[in-house]
Protein backbone atom coordinates (compact mmCIF):
# COMPACT_ATOMS: atom_id res chain seq x y z
CA UNK A 1 0.00 0.00 0.00
CA UNK A 2 1.45 3.55 -1.15
CA UNK A 3 1.93 6.12 2.05
CA UNK A 4 0.29 9.38 2.17
CA UNK A 5 2.53 12.31 1.56
CA UNK A 6 1.31 14.08 4.29
CA UNK A 7 2.07 10.65 6.50
CA UNK A 8 5.39 10.20 4.28
CA UNK A 9 5.86 14.09 5.31
CA UNK A 10 4.84 13.22 9.46
CA UNK A 11 7.49 10.28 9.21
CA UNK A 12 10.51 12.56 7.92
CA UNK A 13 9.62 15.48 10.22
CA UNK A 14 9.52 12.52 12.73
CA UNK A 15 13.02 10.82 11.94
CA UNK A 16 14.67 14.39 12.00
CA UNK A 17 13.76 15.54 14.98
CA UNK A 18 14.96 12.07 16.73
CA UNK A 19 18.02 12.56 14.87
CA UNK A 20 18.68 16.38 16.05
CA UNK A 21 18.11 14.95 19.36
CA UNK A 22 20.56 11.96 19.36
CA UNK A 23 23.13 14.66 17.91
CA UNK A 24 21.95 16.72 20.79
CA UNK A 25 22.75 13.98 23.58
CA UNK A 26 25.80 12.65 22.08
CA UNK A 27 27.17 16.04 20.40
CA UNK A 28 26.10 18.44 22.20
CA UNK A 29 26.63 22.07 21.52
CA UNK A 30 29.19 24.31 23.23
CA UNK A 31 29.83 27.37 24.59
CA UNK A 32 30.95 29.69 22.16
CA UNK A 33 33.77 31.16 24.34
CA UNK A 34 34.62 28.26 26.14
CA UNK A 35 33.49 25.09 24.66
CA UNK A 36 31.49 24.07 27.97
CA UNK A 37 27.82 22.32 27.69
CA UNK A 38 25.28 25.36 26.86
CA UNK A 39 23.03 25.92 29.87
CA UNK A 40 18.68 26.24 28.91
CA UNK A 41 18.59 29.90 29.08
CA UNK A 42 20.74 30.41 26.03
CA UNK A 43 22.14 28.77 23.11
CA UNK A 44 25.21 30.53 22.96
CA UNK A 45 26.92 30.50 26.42
CA UNK A 46 27.49 27.81 29.38
CA UNK A 47 26.58 28.55 33.33
CA UNK A 48 30.18 30.00 33.68
CA UNK A 49 30.08 32.68 30.93
CA UNK A 50 26.34 33.48 31.23
CA UNK A 51 27.35 34.31 35.15
CA UNK A 52 30.16 36.05 33.91
CA UNK A 53 27.81 38.36 31.71
CA UNK A 54 26.01 39.30 34.56
CA UNK A 55 29.14 40.03 37.00
CA UNK A 56 30.14 42.34 34.38
CA UNK A 57 26.78 43.98 34.07
CA UNK A 58 26.01 44.00 37.56
CA UNK A 59 29.79 45.15 39.08
CA UNK A 60 29.30 48.90 36.47
CA UNK A 61 28.96 51.90 38.66
CA UNK A 62 28.35 54.00 35.78
CA UNK A 63 29.06 57.36 35.18
CA UNK A 64 25.02 59.32 34.63
CA UNK A 65 25.97 60.67 31.57
CA UNK A 66 28.63 58.79 29.69
CA UNK A 67 28.41 55.73 31.19
CA UNK A 68 31.97 54.85 32.10
CA UNK A 69 32.29 52.65 34.34
CA UNK A 70 34.04 54.97 37.40
CA UNK A 71 35.65 51.96 39.54
CA UNK A 72 37.71 51.42 36.16
CA UNK A 73 38.16 54.86 34.80
CA UNK A 74 37.22 58.42 36.40
CA UNK A 75 35.54 60.86 33.41
CA UNK A 76 34.66 64.41 33.97
CA UNK A 77 31.29 65.08 32.71
CA UNK A 78 29.71 66.52 35.29
CA UNK A 79 31.99 69.53 34.67
CA UNK A 80 33.18 69.28 31.18
CA UNK A 81 30.33 67.48 29.34
CA UNK A 82 31.11 68.27 25.46
CA UNK A 83 28.71 65.90 23.31
CA UNK A 84 25.97 66.81 21.12
CA UNK A 85 24.19 63.69 22.38
CA UNK A 86 22.12 63.50 25.72
CA UNK A 87 23.93 60.55 27.47
CA UNK A 88 25.15 57.20 27.20
CA UNK A 89 24.23 53.76 28.79
CA UNK A 90 26.24 51.19 28.08
CA UNK A 91 25.21 47.17 29.69
CA UNK A 92 28.92 45.95 29.69
CA UNK A 93 32.37 47.25 30.23
CA UNK A 94 34.28 46.21 27.24
CA UNK A 95 36.18 42.91 29.26
CA UNK A 96 38.06 40.12 27.53
CA UNK A 97 34.57 38.10 27.45
CA UNK A 98 32.84 41.29 25.43
CA UNK A 99 36.05 41.56 23.42
CA UNK A 100 35.69 37.16 22.20
CA UNK A 101 31.72 38.11 22.10
CA UNK A 102 32.56 41.02 19.78
CA UNK A 103 35.27 39.11 17.46
CA UNK A 104 32.87 36.67 16.70
CA UNK A 105 30.27 38.81 15.79
CA UNK A 106 32.28 41.09 13.71
CA UNK A 107 34.63 38.18 12.01
CA UNK A 108 32.50 35.12 11.97
CA UNK A 109 29.72 36.27 10.58
CA UNK A 110 27.81 36.55 13.69
CA UNK A 111 24.37 38.54 13.18
CA UNK A 112 22.35 36.05 14.93
CA UNK A 113 24.29 36.74 18.05
CA UNK A 114 24.30 39.97 17.41
CA UNK A 115 20.99 39.89 17.76
CA UNK A 116 20.49 38.23 20.60
CA UNK A 117 22.63 40.43 22.48
CA UNK A 118 20.44 43.05 22.37
CA UNK A 119 17.53 41.03 23.20
CA UNK A 120 19.72 40.12 26.16
CA UNK A 121 20.45 44.03 26.53
CA UNK A 122 16.46 45.13 26.67
CA UNK A 123 16.45 43.48 29.69
CA UNK A 124 18.30 46.34 31.10
CA UNK A 125 17.12 49.34 29.80
CA UNK A 126 14.92 51.39 31.75
CA UNK A 127 11.25 52.80 31.10
CA UNK A 128 12.45 56.38 31.89
CA UNK A 129 14.68 55.90 28.32
CA UNK A 130 12.20 53.93 26.76
CA UNK A 131 9.86 56.69 26.57
CA UNK A 132 12.67 59.73 26.17
CA UNK A 133 13.10 58.48 22.25
CA UNK A 134 10.95 58.10 19.21
CA UNK A 135 12.74 56.44 16.58
CA UNK A 136 15.70 54.19 16.59
CA UNK A 137 19.28 54.61 13.95
CA UNK A 138 21.61 51.77 13.85
CA UNK A 139 25.46 53.31 13.70
CA UNK A 140 26.17 52.67 10.04
CA UNK A 141 29.24 50.63 8.28
CA UNK A 142 30.69 52.15 5.46
CA UNK A 143 29.24 50.02 2.62
CA UNK A 144 31.87 48.18 1.04
CA UNK A 145 32.95 46.42 4.71
CA UNK A 146 29.31 45.97 4.85
CA UNK A 147 29.11 44.02 1.87
CA UNK A 148 32.36 42.53 2.92
CA UNK A 149 31.05 41.26 6.60
CA UNK A 150 27.20 40.78 5.29
CA UNK A 151 25.41 42.84 7.69
CA UNK A 152 25.90 45.79 10.19
CA UNK A 153 26.12 43.99 13.20
CA UNK A 154 24.90 47.53 15.28
CA UNK A 155 21.79 46.86 12.95
CA UNK A 156 20.96 43.29 14.59
CA UNK A 157 22.17 44.50 17.80
CA UNK A 158 19.45 46.91 17.89
CA UNK A 159 17.34 44.62 15.90
CA UNK A 160 17.55 42.20 19.19
CA UNK A 161 17.32 45.42 21.09
CA UNK A 162 13.74 46.66 19.56
CA UNK A 163 12.41 42.63 19.64
CA UNK A 164 13.14 42.53 22.93
CA UNK A 165 11.51 45.94 24.51
CA UNK A 166 8.37 45.16 22.57
CA UNK A 167 7.18 48.37 21.82
CA UNK A 168 6.90 50.32 19.01
CA UNK A 169 10.18 52.26 18.64
CA UNK A 170 10.31 52.13 14.52
CA UNK A 171 14.18 51.21 13.32
CA UNK A 172 15.54 53.67 10.39
CA UNK A 173 18.58 51.99 8.94
CA UNK A 174 18.60 54.13 5.41
CA UNK A 175 18.64 57.25 7.34
CA UNK A 176 22.32 57.87 8.32
CA UNK A 177 25.02 56.97 6.04
CA UNK A 178 28.58 56.32 6.58
CA UNK A 179 30.03 58.26 3.13
CA UNK A 180 34.01 57.97 3.43
CA UNK A 181 35.65 54.77 5.03
CA UNK A 182 38.07 55.58 8.06
CA UNK A 183 39.72 53.00 8.84
CA UNK A 184 40.87 51.53 12.11
CA UNK A 185 40.76 53.93 15.52
CA UNK A 186 42.00 51.64 17.55
CA UNK A 187 45.03 53.29 18.81
CA UNK A 188 43.91 56.80 17.42
CA UNK A 189 43.10 59.39 20.72
CA UNK A 190 39.36 61.17 21.03
CA UNK A 191 40.71 64.16 18.92
CA UNK A 192 42.51 62.08 16.61
CA UNK A 193 39.24 60.27 16.15
CA UNK A 194 37.16 63.55 16.20
CA UNK A 195 39.53 64.16 13.13
CA UNK A 196 39.34 60.88 11.10
CA UNK A 197 35.82 60.97 11.38
CA UNK A 198 34.92 64.37 9.91
CA UNK A 199 32.95 64.51 7.38
CA UNK A 200 32.61 60.01 7.39
CA UNK A 201 28.31 60.55 8.04
CA UNK A 202 25.52 61.73 6.23
CA UNK A 203 22.01 62.32 6.77
CA UNK A 204 20.68 60.30 3.21
CA UNK A 205 18.68 62.99 1.05
CA UNK A 206 15.56 63.23 1.66
CA UNK A 207 15.80 61.29 4.79
CA UNK A 208 15.32 64.22 6.95
CA UNK A 209 11.30 64.48 7.04
CA UNK A 210 11.66 60.54 9.29
CA UNK A 211 13.36 62.48 12.37
CA UNK A 212 12.56 66.01 12.05
CA UNK A 213 11.54 66.79 15.59
CA UNK A 214 11.86 63.19 16.81
CA UNK A 215 14.11 61.76 19.81
CA UNK A 216 16.68 59.15 18.25
CA UNK A 217 17.86 56.47 19.95
CA UNK A 218 21.44 55.58 18.10
CA UNK A 219 22.07 52.36 18.68
CA UNK A 220 26.32 50.95 18.58
CA UNK A 221 27.94 47.77 19.51
CA UNK A 222 31.00 49.74 21.71
CA UNK A 223 31.94 53.00 22.30
CA UNK A 224 34.96 54.30 23.65
CA UNK A 225 35.81 57.65 23.06
CA UNK A 226 32.63 58.22 21.67
CA UNK A 227 33.72 60.09 18.70
CA UNK A 228 31.83 57.60 16.24
CA UNK A 229 28.53 58.59 18.15
CA UNK A 230 29.27 62.36 18.38
CA UNK A 231 29.87 62.38 14.45
CA UNK A 232 26.33 60.27 13.80
CA UNK A 233 24.71 63.23 16.35
CA UNK A 234 25.79 65.76 14.84
CA UNK A 235 24.45 65.19 11.49
CA UNK A 236 21.34 63.68 12.93
CA UNK A 237 20.87 66.57 14.97
CA UNK A 238 21.41 68.69 11.58
CA UNK A 239 18.99 67.57 9.74
CA UNK A 240 16.31 68.34 12.27
CA UNK A 241 15.71 65.57 14.55
CA UNK A 242 15.31 66.86 18.75
CA UNK A 243 17.37 64.97 20.58
CA UNK A 244 20.31 61.86 20.45
CA UNK A 245 20.45 59.49 23.23
CA UNK A 246 23.09 56.48 22.35
CA UNK A 247 22.88 52.93 23.64
CA UNK A 248 25.64 50.34 23.48
CA UNK A 249 26.41 46.54 24.31
CA UNK A 250 29.77 47.50 26.00
CA UNK A 251 31.29 50.75 26.53
CA UNK A 252 35.40 50.78 27.10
Amino acid sequence: MQMSKPKLQWIKTKAVSLTKRAEDFFFPALCLICDQSLILESKWFCSGCFHSLAKNREGRNACPFCSQNTLQKQCTCTIAWDFSFKKIHSVYDFDPLIKSISHHIKYRGGKQLAFYMGLLSSEHINEEMINSVDVCIPVPLHSSRERNRGFNQSEWFAKGLLKGLQGNIPLFRDVLLRTRKTGTQTKLSKDERMGNLQGAFEVRAGASEKINGKRVLLVDDIVTTGATTESCSVELIRAGCDSVTVFSLARD
